[in-house]
């Protein structure tokens, strides 16, 4: 007679964070938002360095390629952004 080893899952781990974010909420036109944008950094260099930055796009409601598009651009910027919100988006 053999008998099987017992199966030992593995569990796991859940941790609960909590961090401040900033929230960036663009406006149509975009290249005037994105003006105004640059002039607010000129100001405050390397300000959004190492920042959570969480996209609220609600306002926009632009397309998957307009959003890639505007996180590359907010990169090459030195934004790096950490979550897009945009309610209905599949």
């Amino acid at each position: 007679m053999t008998f099987a080893a017992p199966l030992h899952n593995k569990s796991i781990r859940f941790r609960a964070r909590s961090f401040v974010a900033f929230t960036l909420t663009p406006e149509a036109p975009i290249a005037d938002w994105l003006e105004g944008l640059d002039r607010w950094i000129a100001n405050s260099p390397g300000y959004f360095n190492g920042r959570p930055v969480v996209l609220d796009l609600n306002l926009l409601q632009p397309g998957p390629e307009e959003i890639g598009a505007l996180v590359g651009v907010l990169g090459s910027r030195g934004i790096r952004v950490y979550a897009i919100e945009l309610e209905g988006a599949e």
